[in-house]
């Protein structure tokens, strides 16, 4: 979801979170005693989620980037408890760092990340012990069952992405481009920095410590379409707002934090474009069978794309749309499968527009979690949004363009 003045530390990014109407929605519907798993395996920076941990709540968070996620790692009471310990150990890594000496001149690269800061982020790497064996950012590898300290540091690097990476905005306020002119010589500074403001204020929740009886925040990379939830248990409540139909590339919003952790673990990366929801990049041919899974409200949308008559529409917009439905109604599916009986699926998703379709991506998921897998529907709220993500800028801030889309706000309780 966008938030457009997002309620997070210093180290904000301008696309996340959940706006606090919708924050009270789901915790509303949340039970209020015992020990609660929760569950978003679409969670990406996972700001909002990560407060219940003040209230008690197992909150079990992930995402298919792994760039947001280790932003939502440092929120864990885990790397609170532990800071002094944590902030020591960076600090020794970082003072073994061989210092590049500075350019009379400025440099600038076509890159997100100049030839000199990839080579400081891999000694980086291998002072903090972040082997590049196998796979070690699949949905269950290494890094995940790494030393805390290795964890920690990686997430500190990640965190200082923006200021390592070379890269411009455009009048899109979610699009960033690569290249421009080297912001340090060496990233031991902007390590330092942020290291130091992450010690000032680790989380944007009380000290866990406080609590009564604290929860826990477990990250770890997920995907509900391949059905890879990492060791998380089974959940009473998904809380998730998944992608948007609306072919927006999600790990060009994620970029300086993808690069970064990419510098690190080379090639680890490789199949987050692919693989995410609503990738614009088309990854099989039409399969019937997996269409049958789809309600006929999706499938009647799907026609009207296809047969729109312009000479893009049928190669172009409806695989699209086609293969974000099938991977959508995929993941309910299979969050489904990890509640808990009479467990809570808790949705927010927007319906978009192909010209004068309207995707009902709403009633979809409704039509699905009802009819095929036996839900009950406790809640539900929807709304009209002119004024949404991508649509708006800079230099016409008063002005909307496009056609309205339509939020959902979805409460399901799982039947049998």
């Amino acid at each position: 979801m966008f938030n457009p003045q997002p309620r997070l530390p210093y180290w904000s990014r301008t696309y996340g979170g959940f706006t606090e109407a919708q924050e009270r929605f789901y915790r509303q519907h949340l039970p209020q005693s015992g020990k609660i798993h929760v569950l978003d395996p679409m969670g990406g920076q996972g700001y909002s989620l990560a407060s219940l941990v003040k209230d008690g709540f197992h909150v079990h968070l992930g995402d298919i980037n792994p760039g947001p996620l280790m932003l939502a790692m440092l929120r864990s009471p885990e790397f609170q408890e532990n800071a002094t310990r944590l902030v020591r150990f960076v600090r020794s890594r970082v003072a073994k760092l061989r210092t590049a000496r500075p350019c009379k001149k400025a440099e600038s690269t076509d890159t997100w990340l100049h030839k000199r800061v990839i080579e400081q982020l891999r000694q980086y790497a291998q002072l903090i012990g972040l082997a590049a064996q196998e796979a070690p950012l699949a949905y269950n590898g290494s890094f995940w069952h790494a030393p805390m300290e290795t964890r920690f540091a990686t997430a500190i690097a990640v965190l200082a992405a923006r200021m390592v990476c070379c890269f411009y905005t455009t009048h899109n306020i979610t699009w960033l481009k690569p290249g421009g002119l080297l912001r340090h010589h060496n990233i031991a500074e902007p390590l330092i920095e942020v290291l130091d403001k992450w010690k000032q204020n680790p989380l944007p929740i009380p000290d866990a410590s406080a609590c009564v009886q604290p929860g826990t925040l477990d990250v770890t990379r997920m995907n509900p379409v391949a059905k890879e939830f990492g060791n998380s248990l089974k959940a009473h409540a998904v809380v998730t707002s998944p992608p948007y139909a609306n072919r927006l590339d999600y790990t060009r919003l994620w970029a300086p934090e993808h690069e970064v952790l990419n510098a690190m673990l080379p090639d680890s990366l490789s199949a987050v474009k692919t693989g995410q929801m609503g990738t614009t990049v088309l990854r099989h041919e039409e399969d019937q069978v997996d269409q049958r899974i789809l309600p006929s409200c999706a499938t009647d949308a799907l026609e009207r794309i296809r047969t729109d008559g312009n000479y893009w529409a049928d190669g172009y917009y409806y695989p699209f749309f086609r293969q974000y439905a099938v991977d959508l109604v995929k993941s309910l599916r299979n969050m489904s499968g990890r509640l808990r009986k009479n467990g809570l699926m808790i949705v927010f998703v927007r319906d978009t527009v192909r010209k004068d379709v309207l995707f009902p991506t709403g009633q979809m998921v409704r039509e699905f979690l009802l009819r095929e897998e036996g839900y009950r529907e406790i809640d539900v709220h929807k709304e009209a949004i002119r004024a949404h993500i991508g649509l708006i800028r800079k230099d016409a801030h008063k002005s909307i363009h496009g056609t309205s889309q339509m939020e959902w706000w979805l409460a399901f309780q799982k039947g049998r």
